[in-house]
């Protein structure tokens, strides 16, 4: 394994995951209503642990059309070791159970699927896009610049920005088109995963 995260890079051109115009999005929404924000438990204490974990990967850079992102492990081999993972894995499951029982959404069962995190320099950007596999999604900000750094919804052509911190996670319907604003400040740096959900017996 190489020791130079430089050494490591790829650089993937194309568009990533789905996109589709807004219009397919119902009218007279209201966004907080279908969004869940909670904290990383334990946020202060782990932040550094998780940087130094994705640093010590290889990564890839996406540049495409719409996109550019300067580093992420998306596009790498899932059997490529992700040292992160265990050190989020307990923290999102909780932040999953207390979702689950928040009365605006209420299930009782779900399962997390892909994890990836993605780090915007100055000049970056993502896309509007979808997560049309999902019925959540879900980005931990774990360095977040400035409150304009964060997820950009577009609805009925109307733009959105919650206010969101770093530490925090914010869940929101994979079926919203949403993306990242160009980035004017510091590093950004996201953990991103997606998640099916049910009731019992599902």
């Amino acid at each position: 394994r190489m020791n130079h995260k430089s050494s490591k890079r790829r650089e993937i051109t194309g568009i990533h995951i789905s996109r589709i115009p807004s219009r397919h999005i119902m009218n007279n929404i209201n966004l907080e209503d279908l969004c869940f924000i909670r904290r990383l438990d334990n946020f202060d204490s782990i932040k550094q642990e998780v940087l130094d974990a994705i640093e010590s990967m290889e990564t890839t850079t996406c540049v495409g059309p719409v996109d550019n992102i300067s580093n992420t492990d998306y596009y790498l081999p899932n059997e490529i070791h992700r040292p992160y993972h265990n050190i989020l894995m307990d923290k999102f499951i909780a932040h999953k159970i207390a979702m689950g029982k928040d009365d605006r959404f209420i299930f009782n069962a779900f399962k997390i699927g892909r994890i990836w995190y993605q780090q915007y320099k100055k000049g970056d950007m993502h896309g509007l896009h979808l997560h049309g596999d999902c019925a959540y999604s879900n980005v931990l900000y774990l360095e977040l610049p400035n409150k304009e750094a964060g997820t950009k919804f577009v609805i009925n052509g109307k733009e959105y920005l919650l206010d969101v911190s770093e530490g925090d996670i914010l869940s929101f319907p994979g079926i919203l088109p949403h993306g990242s604003t160009y980035s004017v400040g510091g590093r950004k740096t996201v953990v991103v995963f997606n998640t099916i959900v049910g009731g019992d017996g599902d």
